[in-house]
């Protein structure tokens, strides 16, 4: 602001105003004047504040039209420092709110902070320098970092080491934390699916049972049953049902008695004392472990089908009995293995989603139970843009997996109470079909490979589970798109794949990409196929069914269920939401039996009983082939009456829920309707001005 314009704004009514208001500011909220040393005697441990001032929910979508959010973030955090009797970590309430207007989710330009900072000091005011406020951190606290997507597109990043951090620090979420696979025949959560009891990836590689701690591949003496005390060849801890005492896997090593005892009948040739004989594996509970053994050099292995013995060769035996990788890097610490589930998504800043959209992460962890990963403070957020999409912001996230993953990170443990390493892989990442398709590099619906999953054909295998995807197949296909020399062989490749050569940073994390995206219930089936059956059957409908239609539904008893049907179905199915899409999914069958054919009618049966399966609250193991059966008779039912739905992704994809379901549990465990909630808060923030956020934190600051 030039002199001249700051000497007509001096003679202006709107400048006494404003000096007045300032004069107004409490002198108790501003003893602790900042000094030039610093606030190092003014910090305290954490940030004092009354939570119950501080909550606020959002029921419904945010956007540029509702009044309901006029009030930020930002304002909210400032009256509730302000009815707080303390500011702490910060000096003094006026530092507290100049700190929360640099970092709020709109930073300042340059030319607002510095006429914010003369107003305060031509009212009177000691305000600590820009600088200070900057530099000031927060215990704990580690700001968003910046980066450049491929295109040079800037975007802030959270770390998810420092949420991870954060959640291990907070004892009810690392109280409630599984951290061990738990083995059951009936799957309530995602730690009960194969995925996490079959892949060592997720295998928490040491206990710590009679002051003794036990790493995988690690050798430990321990009272077998039948043999008394004998050796085992660690190879994974698990919890079994819902017992509160761990259990492990691990291989029999047996001496030539105990292998007597085990097969009496069997010829023992001669074998040196060091020798042990590997026989099958055990299960046994950690408390029977009374010492951790040293390996031994020779082992053979019994073959009952044969009645003989295997020597492992020198390389073998190496091979076998090779350290866990933690284990020198734990260096005496704890080590737990925490699994995230990434979500992916876009959405709009609008009411209308037509502007300003843009696309976001978030993580969760895998851990913990369905009712707490369902609530928004569990579900963390990571970054967003609307410059680039997920892809685009992919390059720290796929870093940053495989750090995790690869060498772990320190942190504090509240439920242990001591430093542990914690290793962090991936599980698997919720989103729907196009962008599952763009994060694998795959075509998606519109190719004639429309199967992320498998090599399915639209046109002649749409009913069948082909060859399945790999990541390391998929790698090599790119390698032949690229080196085609021409761009006619390159697309014509790329039609025979169904994958595009694009760079992808994801690729190259350690997971394997094409397991990690599950089918996801909430977009294949109310979003998916039940709005293409009501796509196909109501327009056939004449004016006076689809009066007749209505009256049904006015008339229809609700009381069995817990929603209603909203709206006029007949003409505005293709604007419902989710939550229209499932209510009508139960009622269907009972309002428009009436007016569907005899084939329709079949479909309609086979996909609420795929509907059932989709939202069960819990998935029985032995089921499985049952239920993958009502899959395939729903596949085959659109086949055979309405043909023009098979050519749909979603239709073919219900072919591979059950499958999902074994390795990740019920498909409410990795649903993306909760962390979706989260998407119109993150656009109402986006979408606040920076204008009206300075309007906000100066009339707060003033008054």
């Amino acid at each position: 602001m030039s002199e001249s314009n700051l000497e007509r704004h001096f003679g202006t009514e709107r400048h006494r105003i404003l000096v007045e208001s300032l004069s107004h500011v409490s002198k108790e909220q501003n003893q602790h004047r900042c000094s030039e040393e610093g606030f190092i005697e003014d910090v305290g441990a954490g940030f004092d504040r009354n939570d119950e001032d501080c909550q606020y929910t959002y029921e419904d979508g945010c956007s540029d039209e509702d009044e309901s959010v006029i009030e930020s973030d930002v304002v909210q955090l400032a009256r509730s420092l302000e009815r707080s009797s303390t500011c702490k970590p910060f000096p003094n309430l006026l530092f507290a709110l100049l700190y929360i207007l640099i970092h709020g989710p709109h930073p300042m330009g340059e030319s607002n902070l510095s006429f914010i900072w003369f107003m305060l000091q031509s009212a009177g005011h000691s305000v600590p320098s820009l600088s200070k406020v900057r530099k000031f951190l927060l215990p704990g606290f580690v700001p968003s970092l910046k980066f450049l997507s491929p295109d040079r597109y800037p975007f802030y990043y959270n770390s998810m080491r420092s949420t991870l951090s954060s959640c291990l620090g907070k004892r009810k979420i690392a109280r409630d934390l599984t951290r061990y696979p738990v083995v059951t025949s009936i799957y309530k959560e995602v730690f009960h699916g194969k995925r996490w009891n079959t892949d060592p990836r997720f295998f928490t590689p040491m206990i710590t049972t009679n002051d003794i701690p036990v790493f995988l591949r690690e050798c430990v003496a321990f009272s077998h049953p039948q043999f008394g005390m004998t050796t085992a060849f660690i190879v994974k801890f698990f919890q079994k049902g819902d017992d509160v005492e761990l259990c492990f896997e691990g291989d029999l090593l047996l001496d030539a008695r105990q292998f007597k005892i085990a097969v009496p009948d069997s010829t023992i040739y001669f074998l040196p004392v060091n020798t042990r004989i590997l026989f099958g594996r055990t299960e046994q509970c950690i408390s029977l472990i009374t010492s951790v053994e040293q390996k031994p050099t020779d082992i053979v292995q019994w073959e009952a089908a044969t009645d003989s013995f295997k020597r492992f060769s020198s390389e073998e035996t190496a091979q076998y009995l090779s350290p866990h990788p933690f284990k020198a890097k734990a260096a005496g610490r704890r080590v737990v293995t925490v699994p995230l589930v990434l979500f992916s998504d876009d959405t709009s800043g609008n009411k209308s989603k037509k502007w300003h959209k843009f696309e976001s992460w978030s993580f969760m962890l895998a851990g913990l139970p369905r009712n707490l990963n369902a609530k928004h403070e569990n579900i963390h957020f990571i970054c967003c843009s609307d410059q680039m999409d997920a892809l685009g912001m992919s390059g720290p996230i796929a870093d940053e997996l495989t750090g995790l993953e690869m060498d772990g990170i320190e942190v504090y443990d509240a439920y242990l109470n001591e430093q542990v390493l914690v290793i962090a892989p991936l599980l698997c990442i919720i989103c729907d079909n196009p962008q599952a398709s763009k994060l694998v590099n795959h075509l998606g619906g519109s190719a004639n490979k429309y199967c992320r999953f498998c090599m399915a054909d639209r046109d002649t295998s749409p009913c069948l589970v082909c060859e399945e995807r790999s990541l390391q197949q998929s790698l090599q296909q790119m390698e032949i798109i690229r080196s085609q020399r021409t761009e006619a062989l390159r697309e014509q490749h790329r039609t025979l794949y169904g994958v595009r050569e694009v760079s992808n940073p994801l690729l190259h994390v350690p997971s394997d990409l094409y397991r990690c995206l599950p089918v996801e219930a909430l977009h294949i089936i109310p979003l998916g196929i039940c709005k293409a059956f009501l796509k196909d059957v109501m327009p056939k409908l004449s004016p006076t069914q689809k009066r007749e239609v209505l009256a049904r539904i006015r008339a229809f008893n609700h009381s069995g269920f817990k929603v209603k049907i909203h709206g006029n179905v007949c003409y505005h199915y293709q604007s419902f939401v989710g939550r229209d899409y499932k209510a009508w999914m139960q009622m269907a069958i009972f309002i428009l039996s009436p007016y569907l054919s005899n084939g329709q009618l079949i479909v309609l049966v086979n996909l609420s009983k795929v509907f059932q399966i989709a939202y069960c609250s819990f998935f029985e193991l032995s089921k499985a082939e049952a239920w993958h059966q009502i899959c395939v008779d729903f596949v085959h039912s659109v086949r055979d009456f309405m043909p023009k739905m098979l050519r749909k992704q979603k239709v073919h994809y219900i072919l591979h829920l059950v499958q999902c379901m074994q390795d990740y549990g019920p498909s409410s465990s990795f649903c993306a309707e909760r962390p979706e909630s989260l998407t119109p808060i993150y656009g109402c923030r986006i979408y606040l001005a920076t204008s009206r956020l300075l309007a906000e934190i100066l009339l707060c600051i003033l008054l």
